[in-house]
């Protein structure tokens, strides 16, 4: 009893300590959690599509890097009031169906979000007055002591309140158990992560140690000698380099690297220095292997925004191994302004992804199309090449600076062109999903009303798609092609939500027969907007 309690006094102090630090913030997130732990549905629907939801995280995004940055009451107030209105600036910007410049105040927010919490992190470490590799150990303790319980505690109230409930409730309300896991989550496990990354205060444990020392060492080292291994085996066979080489790099990186920073804190003799050396050393073949694996692809298929963040990764990384080894790891906190300069670069700079990859795909359409310099006198291989790079950045805002370098005609001959051709291509996939509660339906005219899930993969005919009631009782024929045309066209200019909300009345081959939406699902090939997946929810109702 005398350890539970200790717990639970640990528990509200590390709440406590973190309201001292940041009020706002905390009151934010109570907020928040309130509303949907009591909120009516009616209510919190209501709330979510005003939008009132973001608004209130990104002014919790503000709050706290205000409160991080500075204990001045006065400009913490001035900070604070600032942050609330850039917020609601935002919300009224987006929302304007008249706004000039969408695009830019869209990246623009973009970069806010991404930005402050960089900053936040950044102005932490500096606050703390530790090094990066000592405040990551004390994050990684922090995080896993609060988890575990966070986790315990979810499977406590699941069991108690499911007992409750079935045997006293005769199980109804079984909302009980979502609202108060919500008030868990909100009250206890948010406070405590923002405590985890800003307070230092708390003992790091053997069992941290143990993991990192005699698990993710061994791990990641042998990690490493089957990707040397792989690497031998390239040069002698002389065989291409797969394509999932520079995932798998990119993430052997993201892991090991963190491993190496935490394994420093343990060394009491210095042999430990020289082995973590040893490491990073390992390191500088893999990123001239990434470099010459994304090159690769580059070279043949252009620059996607995959591709963009990955060149932005290769020179994090070149950046992070040179204040390892040439700065003994010190200095390792700019790397985080250094991220932050990226992200503006890559939002808002004039070589941001979206330019540097309209412009890639469209020099390499013209480039294919100079070889001839006729569309129509190329080979099949090299048409639809061309095609694939102007499909992936088809859209009515890039058709002006397509037209800049390819004439209309031409154009015209790209578009009309089919493709069917894909050996060695190069397939990148995007996700659409929308989903809207039922708000106010009329149904006054229906009779029957059948519940609707319908999922399927790589069907080839969606203007005459045949769907099912839940239990089989009718079948008709649905045209969900204009549908899923729309929503991937949206996909693109982030209007989602808005067409799914036109579209959600949908017609079927039988006039007494109409189908209402509450929410759909699409992953599709964004060179050929071939569906890969396909999901809807919602009702089937008949007159």
């Amino acid at each position: 009893m005398g350890k539970l309690k200790k717990i639970f006094s640990n528990i509200s102090n590390s709440i406590k300590e973190t309201y001292k630090k940041f009020p706002i913030t905390i009151i934010i997130v109570y907020i928040i959690t309130f509303i949907y732990a009591f909120g009516t549905d009616e209510f919190i629907n209501n709330f979510e599509k005003e939008e009132w939801l973001a608004v209130l995280i990104i002014w919790a995004i503000g709050t706290l890097f205000v409160e991080t940055w500075t204990s001045k009451k006065s400009i913490r107030v001035v900070g604070i009031i600032t942050t609330f209105g850039i917020s609601l600036g935002f919300r009224e910007i987006l929302n304007s169906e008249t706004i000039l410049f969408e695009d830019f105040f869209q990246r623009l927010l973009a970069t806010y979000i991404m930005i402050l919490p960089l900053l936040t992190l950044y102005k932490t470490i500096k606050n703390l007055k530790v090094e990066v590799k000592e405040y990551g150990l004390k994050v990684l303790s922090n995080f896993g002591k609060c988890s575990t319980i966070y986790i315990l505690a979810n499977l406590g109230i699941l069991l108690v309140l499911f007992v409750f409930i079935e045997l006293i409730l005769n199980g109804n309300d079984g909302d009980i158990i979502y609202k108060t896991l919500i008030l868990l989550l909100g009250c206890y496990y948010v406070p405590s992560l923002i405590n985890a990354v800003t307070d230092m205060s708390s003992e790091v444990g053997k069992f941290i140690k143990v993991l990192i020392m005699y698990v993710f060492t061994p791990v990641g080292t042998f990690l490493i000698g089957i990707l040397y291994m792989y690497i031998i085996k390239i040069i002698i066979n002389g065989e291409l380099l797969h394509n999932e080489i520079f995932f798998i790099l990119s993430l052997t990186f993201a892991v090991m690297v963190p491993v190496v920073l935490l394994l420093k804190n343990y060394d009491e003799n210095g042999k430990i220095k020289k082995f973590t050396n040893v490491l990073i050393y390992l390191f500088i073949p893999f990123i001239f292997l990434q470099i010459f694996a994304m090159g690769t692809r580059i070279s043949e298929y252009g620059i996607t925004e995959s591709r963009y963040m990955a060149i932005l990764l290769i020179i994090v990384e070149i950046v992070l191994i040179a204040l390892i080894l040439i700065k003994n790891s010190k200095y390792l906190d700019k790397i985080i302004l250094f991220v932050a300069v990226l992200t503006v670069i890559s939002i808002l700079s004039p070589l941001n992804i979206e330019n540097v990859t309209r412009m890639s795909q469209i020099n390499r359409a013209k480039n294919i199309i100079d070889r001839t310099g006729n569309f129509s006198t190329l080979t099949d291989k090299e048409k639809e090449e061309c095609k694939k790079a102007i499909i992936f950045i088809d859209s009515d805002d890039n058709r002006k600076y397509i037209l800049e370098k390819i004439d209309q005609e031409t154009l015209n001959e790209i578009e009309d062109y089919q493709i069917n051709y894909y050996d060695n291509y190069d397939y990148e996939y995007g996700y659409v999903y929308a989903y809207e509660s039922i708000d106010g339906v009329n149904i006054e005219e229906y009779r029957t009303i059948y519940k609707l899930y319908e999922k399927s993969y790589n069907q080839k005919d969606y203007g005459n798609y045949q769907i099912k009631s839940q239990n089989d009782e009718i079948i008709i024929g649905v045209d969900f092609k204009n549908l899923i045309e729309q929503m991937i066209k949206a996909d693109s200019i982030n209007r989602e939500d808005e067409i799914f909300e036109l579209h959600r009345w949908v017609d079927t081959n039988n006039e007494n027969i109409k189908i209402y939406l509450t929410a759909i699902n699409i992953s599709y090939e964004k060179y050929t907007n071939e569906i890969e997946s396909f999901s809807v929810d919602g009702y089937i109702l008949v007159k």
